[in-house]
């Protein structure tokens, strides 16, 4: 465990080892920032009510087209919608399709849709693009097939606090870098540290000191709900050796407890939930194979 430069590098220079550690720090990060730079979405939701159904919006009902019927999980019961995306509605971007809905269903079962043996298996939660949009539905229309049962024992494993809430969604495009929690973090760190510091290699990130490690920590979180750009999880990168090409984020959506602001959403404890696809799959519209986690503290 080291600084990125200890006392003995700074016997020539005027300034403190914290001066010099800062500066160093800075390039790193520049260089990471250069390496990673991407588009993404950010999104701020916001309590409402009776919000239309042609909207984007996390909870609330969704749009269903005449002939669609809620999708259901693997034990046939009705499956919640997490999330709905007006794809018009959004910044100019090169992420999602230009026009239609893209929907986010889950089961509503004690790991909230998540299939922990096949995070792509969908048998649990499902994620539906509409290219066309028929605006003629009706609530009443939706109301007659969007009916969900709560248990009490049901009602324990929602993200929402009632069944009934539901937030508007405002965007924002902004430039985005990849985070530490990121599969692809550690090795580009490592590639671009050890080019730059050759004399003092190091084999991972997490060589560093917990001072250097929270700096990059702090300077490159992604814990906002957003579309595309980089996840963030609250333990690790669930995405391995199989699934290690599922780098589309399709939506994230964090845990957040403000009461000044009436919004409860909850990942178990704090946690985060992802969508992922593959660019293939993206190109294709194929959203068959999602890829959905979420993990919390």
């Amino acid at each position: 465990m080291f600084e990125l430069f200890d006392d003995s590098t700074a016997t020539n220079n005027t300034n403190s080892t914290e001066e010099v550690m800062e500066i160093d720090k800075k390039k790193i990060l520049a260089q990471i920032k250069k390496a990673t730079v991407t588009n993404s979405i950010e999104i701020t939701p916001t309590p409402a009510k009776d919000l239309s159904l042609f909207t984007s919006k996390i909870g609330g009902k969704p749009y269903l087209p005449k002939e669609q019927e809620v999708p259901v999980d693997g034990d046939g019961n009705k499956m919640m919608l997490l999330a709905q995306i007006r794809c018009e509605e959004l910044p100019e971007n090169d992420i999602y399709p230009a026009k239609g809905i893209m929907q986010f269903w889950i089961a509503l079962d004690d790991v909230m849709g998540m299939d922990m043996s096949d995070l792509t298996s969908n048998k649990n939660s499902k994620v539906i693009y509409y290219p066309e949009v028929d605006e003629t539905i009706t609530l009443a229309e939706v109301q007659e097939k969007y009916t969900l049962t709560l248990t009490e024992e049901r009602e324990l494993d929602m993200v929402f606090a009632n069944i009934d809430d539901q937030y508007a969604l405002s965007f924002k495009l902004v430039e985005q870098y990849m985070s530490i929690g990121d599969r692809n973090f550690d090795p580009l760190f490592v590639e671009i540290y050890n080019r730059t510091y050759p004399y003092a290699p190091i084999k991972s990130f997490w060589d560093l000191s917990a001072k250097v490690c929270s700096y990059f920590e702090g300077a490159l979180t992604s814990e906002k709900f957003r579309i595309g750009g980089y996840p963030e999880f609250t333990q690790e990168d669930p995405r391995d050796e199989d699934t290690k090409d599922y780098t589309v984020l399709l939506l994230q959506i964090v845990s957040e407890d403000d009461k000044a602001k009436n919004i409860d959403i909850m990942w178990g404890d704090c946690g985060i939930a992802n969508f992922f696809v593959t660019k293939s799959q993206m190109e294709w519209l194929d959203f068959s194979k999602a890829l959905y986690t979420w993990d919390c503290c």
